[in-house]
Protein backbone atom coordinates (compact mmCIF):
# COMPACT_ATOMS: atom_id res chain seq x y z
CA UNK A 1 0.00 0.00 0.00
CA UNK A 2 1.46 3.83 -0.99
CA UNK A 3 1.86 6.16 1.68
CA UNK A 4 1.22 9.58 0.72
CA UNK A 5 1.48 12.60 3.27
CA UNK A 6 0.06 15.85 2.32
CA UNK A 7 0.88 19.18 1.71
CA UNK A 8 -2.44 21.46 1.61
CA UNK A 9 -1.51 24.48 0.18
CA UNK A 10 -3.48 28.37 1.18
CA UNK A 11 -1.85 31.72 0.11
CA UNK A 12 1.69 29.70 0.09
CA UNK A 13 1.06 27.92 3.59
CA UNK A 14 1.29 24.71 5.15
CA UNK A 15 -2.62 24.08 6.43
CA UNK A 16 -5.90 21.93 7.00
CA UNK A 17 -8.71 21.91 6.83
CA UNK A 18 -11.78 20.47 9.63
CA UNK A 19 -14.46 18.72 7.02
CA UNK A 20 -13.18 20.94 4.03
CA UNK A 21 -13.98 24.10 5.93
CA UNK A 22 -12.19 27.51 5.40
CA UNK A 23 -13.32 28.88 8.56
CA UNK A 24 -12.02 25.64 10.45
CA UNK A 25 -8.41 25.98 8.96
CA UNK A 26 -5.24 25.16 10.94
CA UNK A 27 -2.07 26.88 9.51
CA UNK A 28 1.64 24.97 10.41
CA UNK A 29 4.34 27.08 10.50
CA UNK A 30 6.08 24.77 7.89
CA UNK A 31 8.34 25.71 4.68
CA UNK A 32 6.26 23.73 2.11
CA UNK A 33 9.64 23.48 -0.08
CA UNK A 34 11.58 21.67 3.02
CA UNK A 35 8.68 19.99 3.98
CA UNK A 36 8.18 18.02 0.41
CA UNK A 37 11.99 17.47 0.63
CA UNK A 38 11.95 15.79 4.46
CA UNK A 39 8.93 13.49 3.13
CA UNK A 40 11.53 12.27 0.32
CA UNK A 41 13.69 11.40 3.00
CA UNK A 42 11.49 9.42 5.47
CA UNK A 43 10.91 6.99 2.19
CA UNK A 44 7.45 7.39 1.45
CA UNK A 45 5.73 6.36 -1.79
CA UNK A 46 4.95 10.04 -3.15
CA UNK A 47 3.53 13.38 -2.14
CA UNK A 48 -0.29 14.66 -2.12
CA UNK A 49 -0.68 18.25 -2.51
CA UNK A 50 -3.19 20.09 -2.18
CA UNK A 51 -4.03 23.57 -3.94
CA UNK A 52 -6.98 24.67 -1.42
CA UNK A 53 -6.83 28.18 -3.47
CA UNK A 54 -7.71 26.59 -6.36
CA UNK A 55 -10.24 24.59 -4.82
CA UNK A 56 -12.43 27.71 -3.60
CA UNK A 57 -11.58 30.46 -6.11
CA UNK A 58 -9.08 32.38 -4.76
CA UNK A 59 -4.83 32.83 -5.07
CA UNK A 60 -3.86 29.38 -6.61
CA UNK A 61 -0.82 27.89 -5.33
CA UNK A 62 0.17 26.94 -9.09
CA UNK A 63 4.06 27.90 -9.41
CA UNK A 64 4.58 26.46 -5.53
CA UNK A 65 2.74 23.47 -6.58
CA UNK A 66 5.26 22.60 -9.61
CA UNK A 67 8.39 23.87 -7.54
CA UNK A 68 7.26 20.70 -5.35
CA UNK A 69 7.58 18.39 -8.29
CA UNK A 70 10.40 19.81 -9.24
CA UNK A 71 12.21 19.80 -5.89
CA UNK A 72 11.78 15.72 -5.39
CA UNK A 73 12.35 12.71 -6.93
CA UNK A 74 9.22 10.71 -5.85
CA UNK A 75 5.85 10.87 -7.42
CA UNK A 76 3.41 14.30 -6.73
CA UNK A 77 0.11 13.81 -7.74
CA UNK A 78 -2.06 17.43 -7.15
CA UNK A 79 -5.90 18.18 -6.42
CA UNK A 80 -7.39 20.93 -6.06
CA UNK A 81 -9.47 23.37 -8.47
CA UNK A 82 -7.89 21.74 -11.89
CA UNK A 83 -11.33 22.27 -13.61
CA UNK A 84 -10.07 22.80 -17.25
CA UNK A 85 -7.93 21.13 -19.90
CA UNK A 86 -5.40 23.91 -19.64
CA UNK A 87 -4.54 23.59 -16.16
CA UNK A 88 -4.53 20.12 -16.12
CA UNK A 89 -1.91 19.72 -19.30
CA UNK A 90 -0.01 22.74 -17.51
CA UNK A 91 0.67 20.76 -14.07
CA UNK A 92 1.14 17.16 -16.08
CA UNK A 93 3.75 18.81 -18.38
CA UNK A 94 5.40 20.76 -15.56
CA UNK A 95 6.80 17.56 -13.92
CA UNK A 96 3.83 16.41 -11.42
CA UNK A 97 3.13 12.41 -11.88
CA UNK A 98 -0.66 12.91 -11.02
CA UNK A 99 -3.49 14.41 -11.29
CA UNK A 100 -6.77 14.62 -9.10
CA UNK A 101 -10.06 15.28 -10.51
CA UNK A 102 -13.03 16.16 -8.62
CA UNK A 103 -15.09 18.66 -10.03
CA UNK A 104 -14.42 18.45 -13.50
CA UNK A 105 -14.51 14.48 -14.19
CA UNK A 106 -18.38 14.77 -12.69
CA UNK A 107 -18.92 18.09 -14.66
CA UNK A 108 -17.15 17.82 -17.99
CA UNK A 109 -16.61 14.23 -18.90
CA UNK A 110 -15.49 15.03 -22.49
CA UNK A 111 -12.54 16.82 -21.29
CA UNK A 112 -11.88 13.59 -18.70
CA UNK A 113 -11.72 11.46 -21.62
CA UNK A 114 -9.65 13.56 -23.65
CA UNK A 115 -6.91 13.53 -20.56
CA UNK A 116 -7.04 10.39 -19.90
CA UNK A 117 -6.53 9.19 -23.58
CA UNK A 118 -3.38 11.84 -23.85
CA UNK A 119 -1.60 10.95 -20.43
CA UNK A 120 -3.31 7.48 -19.98
CA UNK A 121 -5.23 6.33 -16.71
CA UNK A 122 -2.14 6.13 -14.21
CA UNK A 123 -1.85 9.76 -14.48
CA UNK A 124 -5.67 10.88 -13.81
CA UNK A 125 -6.91 10.12 -10.42
CA UNK A 126 -10.72 10.73 -10.08
CA UNK A 127 -12.24 12.14 -6.86
CA UNK A 128 -14.99 10.73 -5.09
CA UNK A 129 -15.58 12.97 -2.48
CA UNK A 130 -18.70 11.68 -0.85
CA UNK A 131 -21.47 12.87 2.34
CA UNK A 132 -23.90 10.81 3.19
CA UNK A 133 -23.33 7.92 0.28
CA UNK A 134 -23.55 10.66 -2.05
CA UNK A 135 -20.64 12.45 -4.56
CA UNK A 136 -19.94 16.56 -4.04
CA UNK A 137 -18.19 18.63 -6.31
CA UNK A 138 -17.32 22.91 -5.96
CA UNK A 139 -15.14 22.40 -2.82
CA UNK A 140 -17.69 19.66 -1.72
CA UNK A 141 -20.51 22.42 -1.60
CA UNK A 142 -22.56 20.86 -4.40
CA UNK A 143 -23.93 17.79 -4.96
CA UNK A 144 -23.23 15.63 -8.26
CA UNK A 145 -26.38 13.81 -8.41
CA UNK A 146 -24.89 10.63 -8.02
CA UNK A 147 -24.20 7.67 -5.15
CA UNK A 148 -20.80 6.72 -4.69
CA UNK A 149 -20.55 3.39 -6.10
CA UNK A 150 -22.79 4.37 -8.70
CA UNK A 151 -20.18 7.44 -9.72
CA UNK A 152 -17.15 4.94 -9.62
CA UNK A 153 -18.72 2.66 -11.92
CA UNK A 154 -19.93 5.40 -14.17
CA UNK A 155 -15.67 7.10 -13.98
CA UNK A 156 -14.68 3.64 -15.02
CA UNK A 157 -16.69 3.44 -18.22
CA UNK A 158 -14.93 6.57 -19.17
CA UNK A 159 -11.88 4.84 -18.74
CA UNK A 160 -10.89 6.27 -15.25
CA UNK A 161 -8.66 3.64 -13.05
CA UNK A 162 -7.32 5.14 -10.05
CA UNK A 163 -9.74 6.97 -7.74
CA UNK A 164 -8.74 8.87 -4.10
CA UNK A 165 -12.04 8.59 -1.85
CA UNK A 166 -12.70 11.13 1.27
CA UNK A 167 -15.23 10.62 3.32
CA UNK A 168 -16.35 14.58 3.84
CA UNK A 169 -17.41 14.42 7.20
CA UNK A 170 -14.30 12.50 8.38
CA UNK A 171 -11.40 14.72 6.79
CA UNK A 172 -9.43 16.42 9.20
CA UNK A 173 -11.20 15.17 12.12
CA UNK A 174 -8.84 12.47 13.21
CA UNK A 175 -12.35 10.09 13.56
CA UNK A 176 -10.53 7.19 12.23
CA UNK A 177 -11.35 6.38 7.81
CA UNK A 178 -14.65 4.82 6.81
CA UNK A 179 -13.47 1.08 6.72
CA UNK A 180 -16.43 0.16 6.06
CA UNK A 181 -17.22 2.23 2.55
CA UNK A 182 -13.74 1.61 1.44
CA UNK A 183 -13.49 -2.08 1.62
CA UNK A 184 -16.49 -2.20 -0.64
CA UNK A 185 -14.65 0.45 -3.18
CA UNK A 186 -11.35 -1.27 -2.64
CA UNK A 187 -12.92 -4.53 -4.30
CA UNK A 188 -14.73 -2.28 -7.13
CA UNK A 189 -11.84 -0.31 -8.14
CA UNK A 190 -8.42 0.40 -6.99
CA UNK A 191 -8.87 3.40 -4.65
CA UNK A 192 -6.00 5.60 -2.53
CA UNK A 193 -8.39 6.42 1.07
CA UNK A 194 -8.27 9.73 2.43
CA UNK A 195 -10.14 11.42 6.03
CA UNK A 196 -10.12 10.41 9.44
CA UNK A 197 -6.56 8.60 9.63
CA UNK A 198 -5.59 9.29 13.42
CA UNK A 199 -2.67 6.16 14.16
CA UNK A 200 -0.43 3.32 12.53
CA UNK A 201 -3.19 1.06 13.40
CA UNK A 202 -5.68 2.45 10.84
CA UNK A 203 -2.86 2.39 8.00
CA UNK A 204 -2.23 -1.95 8.48
CA UNK A 205 -6.26 -1.72 8.99
CA UNK A 206 -6.29 0.03 5.71
CA UNK A 207 -3.81 -1.79 3.85
CA UNK A 208 -5.47 -5.42 5.02
CA UNK A 209 -8.68 -4.47 3.33
CA UNK A 210 -6.83 -3.80 0.14
CA UNK A 211 -6.89 -0.08 -0.84
CA UNK A 212 -3.76 1.00 -2.93
CA UNK A 213 -2.43 3.72 -0.82
CA UNK A 214 -3.44 6.47 1.76
CA UNK A 215 -2.90 9.75 2.48
CA UNK A 216 -2.02 11.39 5.55
CA UNK A 217 -2.19 15.15 6.88
CA UNK A 218 -2.79 15.54 10.34
CA UNK A 219 -2.52 12.87 12.22
CA UNK A 220 0.90 13.67 11.21
CA UNK A 221 1.87 17.40 11.34
CA UNK A 222 0.02 16.33 15.27
CA UNK A 223 2.56 13.84 16.24
CA UNK A 224 0.04 10.86 15.92
CA UNK A 225 2.16 8.90 13.30
CA UNK A 226 5.77 9.09 12.87
CA UNK A 227 6.05 8.72 8.72
CA UNK A 228 9.67 6.34 9.08
CA UNK A 229 7.72 3.61 11.31
CA UNK A 230 5.36 3.81 9.43
CA UNK A 231 6.62 2.94 5.98
CA UNK A 232 8.87 0.11 7.98
CA UNK A 233 5.14 -1.40 9.39
CA UNK A 234 3.73 -1.40 6.17
CA UNK A 235 6.63 -2.55 4.43
CA UNK A 236 7.17 -5.40 7.22
CA UNK A 237 3.06 -5.93 6.64
CA UNK A 238 3.84 -6.75 2.27
CA UNK A 239 6.66 -8.98 3.54
CA UNK A 240 4.26 -11.17 5.80
CA UNK A 241 1.24 -11.07 2.94
CA UNK A 242 3.74 -12.21 0.35
CA UNK A 243 4.73 -15.18 2.15
CA UNK A 244 0.73 -16.14 2.89
CA UNK A 245 0.27 -19.71 0.90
Amino acid sequence: MELLPSIDLLDGKVVRLIKGRLEDLIEYDRDPIELAKGFEGLGVDGIHVVDLGAAFGLNPNRELVKEIAREVGIPVQVGGGIRSYEVAKELLDSGVDRIVLGTLAFEDEATLKRLLGEFGPDRVVVAIDYKSGSVVVRGWKRSSGLGLFDAVDRMKALGARLFLATNVERDGTLLGPDFETLSKLSRRCEVYASGGVKALGDLLRLNSIGVKGVVIGRAYYEGLIDLRSAVRALKHAGQEDNTLP
